[in-house]
């Protein structure tokens, strides 16, 4: 009576089939519109991090012009050779701190520096050049923690965006057409059952009025 196709199911077309498959459509429909709006999502919270991590990028590339110019002057006023000696004699008192952070369901870090003390020299003239040479590589440090965050950040939401369009791609060009041509397919065959069990019975009723006559 039926003939099986290309995509279509080898179970029987039966009406608790027909109300299985409409039911799994259903799901597969509500499921594919939760990722639509999950891609919407993460395309808006892409185009942040990318203008965020611009805007640090345009910040570490300015506090590095300033830093290298407050230390060139520094360099100029005391000698380069007092300059290095200063560096290497100068303690660290930089330490990095780490936090958790979730962004769209997945683990990112944010990192960020604390100064234990402030640093002095204890030379005449040269201070406030190297504090504000320093104070300006600090800041670039920071923003290049910043970069490092929000790039990560991205790539990790390019790879959510990638895995998301693949489920929505299989639901939309796979999943749900299968399901759409298989209850199409049933309807057509309960549809044909029921014309051919209406004859049936039509004839059936027409040989008993014969039997009477």
């Amino acid at each position: 009576m039926f003939k099986e196709g290309k995509g279509l199911s080898r179970e029987a077309p039966t009406k608790v089939r027909l109300l299985s498959l409409k039911k799994s459509l259903s799901i597969a429909q509500s499921v594919h519109k939760i990722l639509k709006n999950k891609r919407e999502i993460i395309l808006l919270q892409l185009n942040m991090l990318i203008d965020a991590a611009e805007k640090a990028r345009k910040n570490l590339e300015e506090s590095l012009r300033e830093a290298y110019r407050s230390l060139d002057i520094a360099r100029m006023r005391v000698g380069e050779m007092k300059l290095e000696e200063i560096a290497f004699a100068t303690p660290s008192h930089l330490r990095l701190g780490v936090t958790r952070k979730l962004v769209m369901g997945f683990t990112t870090f944010s990192l960020h520096i604390k100064e234990e003390a402030p640093t002095t020299y204890g030379i005449e003239g040269t201070s406030i050049l190297l504090d504000k040479g320093i104070e300006n590589l600090q800041r670039s440090l920071e923003h290049v923690l910043k970069l490092g965050e929000l790039e990560s950040a991205i790539f990790r939401l390019i790879e959510e965006l990638k895995n998301t369009q693949r489920l929505i791609n299989a639901l939309e060009y796979l999943i749900i057409p299968r399901y759409q041509k298989n209850i199409k397919f049933i309807e057509e065959v309960l549809e044909e059952t029921a014309r051919e069990e209406f004859v049936r019975k039509k004839m059936q009723k027409k040989g008993k009025e014969r039997e009477v006559r």
